[in-house]
């Protein structure tokens, strides 16, 4: 270090006058390098060295952490200094000029000196802040550990030009000693990093055969035990020091000992079996007590001739194949259960299709026979309509069951009217109180109208098995009754009624499928399935159902549901529920195959003379027609004979010339996912089979009444 200067301008020279505190700086880093023993003692020695023998007003030490300098050391006023830094580490798009001092250096890995920190280019974000500390000169001098630049050493003078060649030279000189030391550290830690590694080891080599989870047994060149440890002890039932000496075809069943020296001298001598016993294999395994288990098993060999030494480390597998057999046994049962519900599914689109046939072809009988039917005929058609109502909500629900098993049944919460869906739960259900002789009461109050939050088709699918039981299992002249009542949190909806409810040991046997509660031979019809499907549905509404029963006294049912907001709601009629004003005129192609579908919707269809419908009975012949005749609207069968529904949609809304037409899905499949298919592929909605009267002409009249086809919004 040459710290001499000639400060006469005659070619005398003159000693700088720091020349003392440089040297006392050298020699309290090389101090400092000697006691410390952890990084921080370094660090921190630096910084006061800084301070105390250079003259700095302020030193520290950041340390680069996630992408930015963390301060590590302080001394002078730098820790106030640093407080609310944000020193980001220079990214690779950065460019030079707007990197800080800090920054700088880390990047280049060389000094960045500031000698005039407020008039520096790079010191412009920091110029207000170091003011305040009275700075006039900075210097960032980069710390590399492990061949990698690592921080930073942070000097502040209060003066400018402070950082004259002679300090620069004497703070590298102790960055370059704190580098040297900190590398020293890493090599002393690395060494008894090893040593205490190499120790450690040696203590598990010493456990690791008394502590494995796997039994470990040596044997020397003649086949003889001379290591058994607890795993093996446990596993096949023998002390260590009676297994010790024994041969190991011991602990196989006597079947196999005959082949087992071949084995085991082969790998003895070359290291291979026939059998590859090198690599880990299945075998039999005999315990004390005689028992046979499987055992998973593995050998090694160490040595040569007759100081070879082979070790087998084997594994009681047991509990995994009986878990493997489990889990085969639980696919079986999951794939009977995905073909039980694809079949249901399919045998729900086979029944509704012809019973489309048979509950319209009724329907219009009903409306349409007028003065020619007498009261018996209209009677039988009634008993008609019923029965296949009944069996409609009977495919239903074992649909439904099938769905929840296979958890893909989905629930749509959305605001309604909850009064206005009693109403019709009541009107839907007076038909079948009027035939066995059962009055219905609504013990709720007409004006109570309350917007709530949950499933809508759900619940009133709950309600209806509800009453439907109340009803069923009632007597000539009973009652049953609709009530609500509602706390700040929940919405209680019961279901009231005086027949002949349950004994104690019906009730232990509720919400058991098919389990029809002893009444199989009432003349009563029914699955089982009700009350379990309700109890399920209701679950998956975020509910709870209880009921209290008493034999011939009556039995209650507590539907209890989350209140949602119990806004009012003023009206709960909507004006596109209205019929039209107007008798909607337009074109309807209908692509349909079963010809009685076909009749049903045509005479639905009659009673508007303008609107014209057009049928084809395939696919093929449905897009043709559609091109070319620019129908209003398109009415889908999801099942055609030479492709498919979603096929003729996805060709509709490919095609320019038809991408443009509403098209609504006209199914007996009511499964949630071929609605959301349909739905994806470009249908406006999805009716079901067997038709909903009302619903179908509604929605037909809505949609020809459309201002501007193509819009796309939902019924």
């Amino acid at each position: 270090m040459t710290l001499d200067a000639d400060t006469t301008g005659s070619g005398s020279v003159t000693r700088d006058p720091r020349l003392p505190a440089f040297y006392r700086a050298l020699s309290e880093m090389g101090q400092t390098m000697v006691r410390a023993t952890e990084p921080g003692l370094l660090y921190d020695g630096l910084c006061r060295i800084a301070v105390q023998c250079c003259g700095a007003s302020m030193a520290w030490i950041g340390l680069v952490e996630a992408g930015v300098v963390r301060p590590m050391a302080w001394a002078g006023g730098a820790e106030r200094y640093t407080e609310g830094l944000n020193l980001a580490v220079a990214r690779p798009q950065d460019a030079d000029a707007e990197l800080g001092p800090t920054a700088h250096a880390l990047r280049s890995g060389r000094p960045l000196i500031c000698n005039d920190f407020q008039a520096d280019a790079r010191t412009v974000p920091y110029r207000e802040h170091a003011a305040r500390f009275g700075v006039g000169s900075s210097g960032a001098f980069p710390i590399r550990r492990a061949g990698q630049t690592v921080g930073t050493l942070n000097l502040y003078f209060g003066s400018k030009g402070a950082f004259d060649p002679a300090l620069v030279e004497l703070i590298g000189q102790l960055v370059q000693d704190l580098c040297f030391s900190l590398e020293h550290i890493d090599r002393e830690a690395g060494r008894a990093l090893a040593e205490r590694s190499a120790g450690e080891r040696e203590a598990q080599l010493a456990g690791i055969v008394g502590t494995a989870m796997d039994a470990i047994i040596a044997v020397d060149a003649h086949f003889k035990v001379v290591l058994f440890n607890h795993a093996a002890e446990r596993m096949f039932g023998v002390p260590a020091q009676e297994a010790i000496g024994l041969t190991l075809d011991r602990f196989i069943p006597p079947e196999y000992r005959a082949a087992h020296p071949a084995h085991m001298s082969r790998y003895a001598a070359e290291g291979v079996t026939t059998r590859r016993m090198g690599a880990s294999r299945e075998l039999t395994g005999l315990r004390a007590n005689g028992e046979r288990f499987p055992i998973e098993a593995s050998i090694s060999r160490a040595g040569e001739g007759e100081r070879v030494l082979m070790t087998v480390m084997a594994r009681d597998v047991t509990q995994l194949r009986q878990a493997e057999k489990a889990q085969l046994a639980r696919t079986a049962a999951e794939a009977a259960n995905r073909a039980k519900t694809e079949f249901l599914s399919r045998i729900s689109h086979e029944l509704r299709t012809p019973m489309n046939a048979v509950l319209g072809f009724t329907q219009l009988l009903r409306a349409e026979g007028g003065a020619t039917l007498n009261g018996r005929q209209r009677e039988q058609l009634d008993l008609v309509l019923q029965a296949g109502e009944h069996l409609c909500m009977l495919i239903d629900e074992m649909l439904d069951i099938s769905r929840i098993e296979a958890g893909r049944m989905s629930v749509d919460h959305r605001d309604f009217e909850l009064c206005e869906l009693l109403d019709g739960v009541m009107r839907m259900s007076q038909l079948q109180a009027q035939e066995c002789q059962v009055v219905l009461h609504a013990g709720y109050s007409p004006q109570c109208r309350l917007l709530m939050r949950t499933d809508p088709s759900r619940l009133r699918q709950v309600l209806l098995n509800l009453l439907s039981n109340a009803i069923k299992y009632n007597r000539p002249g009973g009652w049953v009754r609709l009530e609500v009542e509602r706390d700040p949190y929940f919405v209680h909806i019961l279901v009231r009624d005086n027949g002949l409810g349950m004994s104690q040991e019906q009730r232990s046997q509720l919400f058991q499928p098919f389990n029809r509660l002893g009444r199989e031979g009432s003349g009563v019809q029914g699955t089982g399935i009700g009350l379990v499907l309700v109890r399920q549905l209701v679950g998956l509404l975020g509910g709870e159902v209880s009921l209290e029963s008493e034999h011939e006294r009556g039995t209650l049912v507590r539907v209890t549901l989350p209140a949602g907001d119990g806004r009012p709601m003023a009206s709960a009629r909507h004006a596109d529920a209205q019929a039209p004003s107007v008798p909607p005129i337009g074109v309807v192609l209908y692509v349909e195959d079963n010809p009685l579908n076909v009749i049903l919707v045509e005479q639905l269809l009659s009673r508007w003379p303008g609107v014209q419908l057009v049928t084809a009975a395939d696919g093929g012949a449905g897009l043709e027609r559609a091109r070319t005749l620019q129908p209003d609207l398109v009415l889908l069968d999801m099942q055609l004979p030479d492709m498919s529904g979603l096929d003729v949609l996805r060709q509709l809304k490919a095609d320019p010339a038809t991408r443009a037409i509403t098209v609504v899905a006209l199914s007996a499949s009511a499964v949630p996912q071929d609605v959301s298919e349909a739905r994806a592929s470009g249908a406006l909605d999805y009716w079901t089979k067997p038709i909903d009267f009302d619903a179908f002409l509604q929605g037909t009249a809505r949609l020809l009444e459309r201002p501007a086809r193509g819009d796309q919004t939902s019924l």
